[in-house]
């Protein structure tokens, strides 16, 4: 049997961001009118996915983090360097890679999420550059069909980022008012979601509402799932998705391991 490691985040399910408390950022270099809701968070390297709130007047210097982060606007305006940003700004910027000067025209709330460490800011030149750097107007971007085999027909994503080499990606994916999905299922990476409108039922832990948020290790058993208004929301994988099903709503983490080895065996080898 093939071993998985548990993430050190656990199984965040669900998480409702009104009930969380602010605090300062679990990080050097910012000051103390930023304020951050951790949805879920890594103890031991510092990394976490949070809802970053900056009020207006809000700046800070051009620089840089040493760790890989990503960032949505949910709402409010900034000046980036010289654009004008909005809702559904999207910025990846892998560590040592260049953050332009910010400054809050009107209170701004945005979808944190550094990934692979604490997000120390250092003012100044950044080391990298613009090396790596993506940064999209997702309202810019059309909508298609979902690109992971078995999704369901009525699903529409727009792809951020997606890389080559691991299949990890973020997306943000809607659903039309009254989708039904009866499948239960699982899958071998991360899957983190936050529900920025609409709304979600999912059988295995209930409803999520505008600011509703899960992380889930790899192999949780879950769904089927509904949406009553229909919703948008934003959709992380650390690795290539893939969608295993089971009418088993209660099959256990490592019965899910086995059979997601058989079935890879069985694809390499049909």
């Amino acid at each position: 049997m093939p071993s998985v490691t548990s993430d050190p985040r656990g199984h965040r399910e669900l998480v409702h961001a009104h009930t969380v408390a602010s605090g300062p950022v679990p990080a050097s270099g910012w000051t103390a009118d930023a304020t951050v809701r951790v949805l879920s968070a890594n103890p031991l390297s510092g990394a976490f996915s949070g809802l970053l709130r900056l009020p207006k007047g809000f700046r800070r210097p051009a620089g840089w983090f040493g760790v890989d982060t990503e960032w949505l606007v949910l709402s409010g305006w900034l000046w980036v360097g010289r654009e004008l940003r909005n809702y559904g700004t999207y910025d990846w910027a892998p560590a040592g890679s260049g953050q332009e000067e910010l400054v809050v025209l009107e209170d701004a709330e945005i979808l944190f999420m550094p990934r692979t460490g604490a997000p120390d800011f250092t003012a100044g030149a950044a080391p990298n550059g613009d090396e790596g750097v993506i940064r999209v107007a997702t309202e810019e971007i059309p909508w298609v069909r979902a690109q992971t085999k078995n999704a369901p027909e009525y699903g529409r994503s727009k792809y951020m980022r997606r890389d080559p080499q691991t299949g990890a990606m973020s997306a943000v994916i809607w659903s039309p008012p009254g989708a039904r999905h009866s499948k239960i299922e699982f899958h071998d990476t991360v899957e983190e979601m936050f529900q920025i409108v609409g709304d979600t039922t999912l059988r295995n832990s209930g409803r999520m509402d505008a600011g509703s948020y899960f992380w889930r290790p790899p192999y949780i058993t879950h769904g089927p799932f509904s949406s009553d208004q229909g919703g948008i929301m934003y959709l992380y994988t650390d690795g290539k998705l893939v969608n295993y099903f089971t009418d088993n709503p209660e099959q256990p983490l490592a019965e899910n391991i086995l059979q997601a080895q058989r079935e890879r065996e069985e694809s390499r080898h049909g």
